[in-house]
């Protein structure tokens, strides 16, 4: 991999000559079908096959070696996102973004600059505090956020030096113990976290007086393991087939594995973004006033792409999108304060910033906070020209060329909110735009990050 941050450049200009797909060899013995264009990318993510285990595999002694029975288990867990257990969410949000504020007034008084990703980590706290009911207060000094920063940057290495790809190599290497290290300290924390949610869980069902309230995500991961009774979550979710129809329960580690993933991401995607920061900042901050406070110090502006969630990095980029357009980010503060006034934020709220909105996606079309995600195929897909790809291969799903390929989107490196007006998005595919995936593989928590 180049370090020079051009590599997502140049999947647009090898689309203009492969308009639908391209093979990329990574090692002699891994060669991977990109995919980028919506026609191909439909039929893929309608299917339910595997991870590719090229790229997924650098996650298995952090988040454990259980995709698959986790995604067996989506249904189960879904709930826990439903719009009905996210409205009475946005306060906590709201005392999450709260925090940050309040951190960042203390920059504005002094003309301190700060690296902004890292402060964006309300996004964890909000997880935290949403779906575990967990007071972390994650946006202060704390052992599991340097873990998980730690350990993201650590899977983008061993992802990204080749001579890592040799599991012995790395483990061996100073880096690998790290790892070791962080991964021990990350599985502590949510241990210690289910341990506690398990301990007043069964002391619920031995009085047989279950609390009348919405089960957040850990609550129903539990009641999956420790209940394994339909009758348990029906009184919370009215839709009984989400529950676990095969009584089986999650494993120990299944849970683990779920709640250290919802609080991190697929880093190692992000390592073709850690150096693009700097091409794009040299490309548009020719003027030294156009950032105010977000200006670098020593004329560079670093945004750390460990990447401990997607969300986190979507919020970055979105304030990298305002900082750029500023026209269009004063229609979204004026449409805010028109709607909110002073009033704390309400989930009704949402519905009424319209060009806000369509800001915000056209920021994760620019820039998907993961570039791309790979797929094995369990079984032959025929696409509509034809041409057909057999069972095995692996497919990486480039979300990055797909949303800025020429042939789907008209200047597609141009910043332009009105592509997501109604009559234009009705006339587009929906796989056109796919920051956090589609069908099958849609991250469970869509619309909690939205």
């Amino acid at each position: 991999f180049n370090q020079d941050g051009t590599d997502l450049e140049k999947i647009p200009k090898w689309g203009e000559h492969y308009p639908f797909a391209f093979p990329m060899q990574f090692s002699p013995d891994s060669t991977l079908l990109f995919v980028h264009h919506p026609a191909y990318v439909k039929p893929i993510l309608a299917t339910t096959g595997p991870k590719d285990d090229f790229g997924y595999r650098f996650l298995i002694p952090w988040i454990g070696n259980v995709v698959q029975e986790i995604y067996m288990c989506k249904r189960l867990f879904t709930p826990g996102f439903h719009y009905d257990i996210l409205k009475p969410h946005m306060k906590l949000i709201a005392d999450s973004a709260n925090v940050m504020l309040d951190k960042w007034e203390v920059y504005a008084r002094t003309g301190q600059t700060f690296e902004l990703f890292q402060h964006v980590s309300l996004t964890l706290d909000s997880i935290m505090k949403c779906a575990f009911s967990c007071q972390r207060n994650c946006q202060r000094s704390n052992p599991y956020i340097k873990a998980v920063y730690e350990l993201c940057n650590l899977v983008s290495l061993w992802f990204c030096i080749f001579p890592y790809h040799n599991d012995i190599v790395f483990h061996m290497s100073p880096h690998g113990y790290r790892y070791r290290n962080a991964c021990k300290i990350a599985h502590s924390h949510t241990d210690e976290v289910i341990r506690q949610r398990k301990e007043i869980l069964n002391k619920k069902n031995q009085d047989n007086v279950p609390e009348k309230r919405c089960l957040d995500f850990l609550d129903i991961l539990l009641c999956a393991r420790v209940c394994r009774h339909h009758y348990i979550l029906v009184s919370f979710i009215v839709d009984d087939e989400t529950i676990d129809e095969q009584q089986q329960g999650l494993s120990d580690e299944a849970i683990r594995a779920e709640v250290d993933s919802q609080c991190t991401v697929e880093s190692y995607y992000f390592l073709c973004m850690v150096d693009r920061v700097k091409v794009v900042f040299e490309k548009h901050w020719t003027s030294s006033s156009r950032v105010c406070q977000m200006k670098p110090s020593e004329q560079r502006w670093t945004l750390m792409f460990e990447g401990h969630d997607t969300t986190a990095s979507g919020i970055s980029w979105i304030f990298y999108s305002m900082a750029c357009n500023p026209d269009h980010q004063q229609k979204c503060r004026e449409e805010i304060q028109q709607v909110m006034g002073k009033d704390p934020i309400e989930w009704e709220d949402l519905s009424k910033i319209p060009y806000t909105t369509m800001c915000i996606k056209e920021s994760l079309r620019l820039y998907p906070p993961v570039p791309e995600i790979g797929q094995m195929l369990s079984k032959p897909i025929t696409f509509f020209d034809g041409r057909t790809v057999p069972a095995g291969c692996v497919i990486g799903i480039s979300i990055y060329g797909i949303h800025h390929n020429p042939s789907v989107w008209g200047n597609p490196k141009v910043f332009d909110p009105l592509r997501f007006l109604p009559e234009n998005t009705a006339k587009s595919s929906p796989h056109a735009i796919v920051p956090f995936s589609a069908g099958p593989s849609l991250g469970t928590g869509t619309e909690s990050a939205l």
